[in-house]
């Protein structure tokens, strides 16, 4: 249950639209997923193992995925395309923006004419 608990308490203490009581809460579904996977690649990437001790090693250099800590220019720097990268089968259409939000009485999308 630890895991779970320090989780959301992570995502409580950061994430301005995952507190109790806030205006800034998710309208959207494909929203509140996007930042979800903005604080997760924080969590394991940026964020270091422990605030109390000097040790700079982040989750994923434990795991060997990175050598070193990512930053967030390292991080934005690059864009990658879903077109040459394969990604898991409901990843598309969440970069895509075509997830809707069912309590809402109006989905509308924004067609855009040159993003991809």
């Amino acid at each position: 249950m630890f895991p779970v608990d320090l989780l959301h308490k992570i995502l409580r203490h950061t994430l301005a639209h995952q507190r109790r009581e806030t205006i800034a809460f998710g309208r959207r579904l494909n929203a509140v997923v996007e930042r979800l996977f903005l604080a997760a690649v924080w969590r394991n990437f940026i964020k270091r193992r422990t605030e109390r001790r000097p040790e700079p090693r982040t989750p994923a250099m434990c795991l060997g995925l990175t050598e070193s800590p990512w930053d967030w220019k390292r991080l934005l720097s690059h864009r990658l395309f879903p077109h040459r990268l394969r990604l898991p089968r409901p990843w598309p259409s969440l970069y895509r923006r075509l997830w809707t939000t069912p309590v809402l009485p109006f989905n509308t999308t924004h067609d855009l004419a040159r993003a991809f």
